[in-house]
């Protein structure tokens, strides 16, 4: 039997990336021929938290249009889906809702994505994010078991469908937000190549104060994402603004050696070459890093 499935978001909230989740309400109906009711049998495949679902039927029994059954519901629940974070603060991410039949297999019934008419609400406003698009479509979702009913070798396949709302970062905007605090710190490091050697103990201050604000802003921002086993965007560009912090203070113990052995005018042009090639190396490693990524 096939069944037409379609999906009208009216809301999307709390999209959280430390738990993966977000918050949908939205429209779902089934257009279908035949006595089974899919309105009856279906299930969220990435549901979370199911005792915070709402749903409710706009029929008490289906409504018949043109010899088609239909049933539509309104939902309103939290939905669950891994977000990628390689390209954090710049990321695209996906916001899935995606339904399965509980007890008619594949063979049973067949979902087809009611495409054209699957939309969301145009003016729908996500905070920190830009909706790109929405799309429907349907699969068949094999499970390799039986589910302890018969041997492996009968596995079972059910039809899936799947609305994907594609949400970016307004990019320009939170490189802005995510870059600024590391690069008035960076600018803070750099001051040192401007202190004499003569005062030895300024220039450490300075650079090692740096590097803890720079490892404190980036605890900050780590506290907002879940812990995941690769190292995301912004992470790179702490890590080469350690190194940055780094090679400043090694350079200023350089500098105050050669100020002990009387070679001032070494130090001073030593400041020089290495605010210049530092600076120049930075920009361009972190060039690299957020416009070839991925």
């Amino acid at each position: 039997m096939d069944v037409y499935v379609g999906i009208y978001v009216n809301d999307i909230i709390n999209v959280d990336l430390k738990t993966n989740t977000y918050n949908a309400d939205f429209y779902l109906w089934f257009r279908w021929q035949g006595d089974r009711d899919p309105s009856d049998t279906f299930e969220f495949v990435n549901s979370y938290e199911m005792w915070g679902h709402t749903a409710s039927k706009l029929y008490e029994t289906p409504k018949i249009i043109n010899g088609w059954k239909h049933q539509t519901l309104r939902i309103s629940g939290n939905f669950h889906h891994p977000f990628l974070l390689k390209d954090y603060p710049l990321d695209e991410q996906k916001i899935i809702i995606e339904i399965e039949d509980t007890i008619n297999d594949q063979t049973k019934i067949r979902y087809i994505a009611d495409a054209n008419e699957s939309q969301f609400r145009k003016d729908i406003v996500i905070p920190g994010w830009t909706i790109e698009s929405g799309l429907a479509h349907t699969f068949s979702h094999r499970y390799p078991t039986s589910f302890g009913e018969r041997t492996p070798a009968n596995e079972d396949a059910y039809w899936r469908f799947q609305y994907e709302m594609e949400i970016s970062r307004p990019k320009q905007l939170y490189l802005f937000k995510m870059l600024l605090p590391i690069i008035i710190v960076l600018l803070c490091t750099f001051i040192i190549f401007f202190i004499n050697p003569l005062y030895a103990d300024s220039r450490l201050a300075v650079a090692i104060t740096a590097l803890v604000s720079a490892v404190a802003l980036q605890l900050t921002i780590a506290s907002d994402l879940p812990s995941v086993g690769y190292l995301v965007l912004i992470d790179k560009i702490y890590n080469l603004s350690y190194l940055a912090i780094f090679f400043a203070l090694a350079e200023s113990v350089t500098t105050i050696y050669l100020k002990d052995n009387d070679r001032l005018q070494l130090a001073q042009k030593l400041d020089r070459i290495t605010l210049l090639s530092l600076s120049v190396v930075y920009v361009t490693l972190c060039s690299i890093i957020i416009f070839c990524r991925g």
